[in-house]
């Protein structure tokens, strides 16, 4: 099995779907059911999917709803899938039942299926004839989770290094990774950024000062990709970064660079400038982020970013897209083709 993000990693047997299902998300599952699609020969990690095991977690038409649209995606993306089902239950889910009915029932090769229960993994085998699932224990001794000083869970974690990331322990840690500031420190942020904003329009009016803008505009990108190596960004980099990704023909030029020139840090970048806004300067910074995130195959962060934006802004079109674009299961690769037609790169146009 390989990941591809900006390198690839070798990854083997249980072990590695074990390693790679956090790395992919971005967080360490929990009651979660999770397929990773696996493609072609080297079985190489496709699109992951992922969704919250429901407390009353029966075999009811929502479930076989959702295990549907698993089966969709597998059979849109993967040449067979591994599926993992996190919980701290001792017995098997039966959504994870249904899931695998579903595969099975459309012909999916499943590689491997598991239980991941408080750090062992279980094979989820088939019920006997006649046995009540209810009473159905898992047979195996399961293998242990790979810790901190695995191999593998060594390189993927240098490799996800790559892109500024790292693996937090659940999804609202991976949320509030990307939160503004709040209560009095977003009102000094919000104050900050008003005055850093007409310092730089200055006297001279909206109309000149979106055309300095825009010749300023390599150069603004330039400076929040350099001092994001720092973790943070200066206040008058973030105003000047919040005012460029307004304008949509600048921000889609930012969009255009980031799916291109994957080798210079837009997610730390991003990131810090979303963690540096309030949320009401946040929407076109989330929009851009959750691109930039699909694009290296972060679906989880791109996820969160888009929620961020549609949270300030609902109608919010780029965000609209993005949510398409992750609920049909569109490649990280084909992202590009598939919004350049609306993006606004015409020259001479803002706004």
């Amino acid at each position: 099995m390989t990941i591809s993000q900006r390198s690839t990693v070798k990854l083997r047997g249980r072990q590695g779907l074990l390693v790679a299902a956090p790395a992919m998300l971005g967080f360490h599952p929990q009651e979660s059911m999770v397929m990773l699609c696996l493609v072609g020969p080297q079985r190489r990690v496709g699109p992951v999917m992922r969704v919250d095991l429901r407390p009353d977690d029966g075999r009811d038409d929502a479930d076989r709803d959702l295990a549907a649209t698993f089966g969709e995606i597998a059979w849109e993306h993967a040449d067979e899938v591994a599926l993992l089902c996190y919980t701290d239950s001792a017995h098997t889910p039966p959504f994870a039942r249904t899931v695998i009915d579903e595969l099975q029932g459309i012909g999916l090769h499943i590689t491997d299926a598991a239980r991941v229960t408080a750090g062992r993994a279980w094979t989820i085998p088939a019920p006997p004839p006649g046995t009540d699932e209810s009473d159905f224990a898992d047979e195996d001794d399961g293998c242990e989770v790979p810790d901190g000083q695995d191999p593998q869970v060594q390189m993927m974690a240098a490799a996800i290094a790559l892109n500024g990331r790292g693996i937090l322990p659940d999804r609202p840690a991976l949320r509030r990774s990307i939160d503004g500031p709040t209560g009095q420190a977003a009102v000094r942020a919000s104050a900050a950024l008003r005055a850093a904003v007409h310092g730089f329009l200055g006297t001279e009016g909206v109309a000149f000062g979106r055309r300095r803008l825009h010749r300023m505009a390599e150069h603004i990108v330039d400076a929040a990709l350099d001092e994001s190596t720092s973790g943070s960004l200066s206040p008058a980099t973030t105003s000047q970064l919040v005012l460029l990704l307004r304008d949509h023909r600048a921000r889609d030029e930012v969009i255009v660079h980031s799916l291109v020139d994957t080798q210079q840090p837009w997610l730390p970048m991003l990131i810090a400038a979303a963690r540096a806004v309030p949320d009401e300067y946040a929407a076109e910074i989330c929009a851009v982020l959750a691109v930039a995130a699909y694009g290296v195959g972060d679906g989880a962060l791109a996820q969160v970013a888009v929620d961020r934006c549609r949270r300030v802004e609902p109608g919010h079109g780029l965000a609209r897209l993005m949510l398409e674009a992750m609920n049909t299961g569109l490649r990280p690769a084909a992202l590009f083709d598939a919004l350049v037609p609306d993006l606004d790169l015409s020259p001479g146009k803002g706004g």
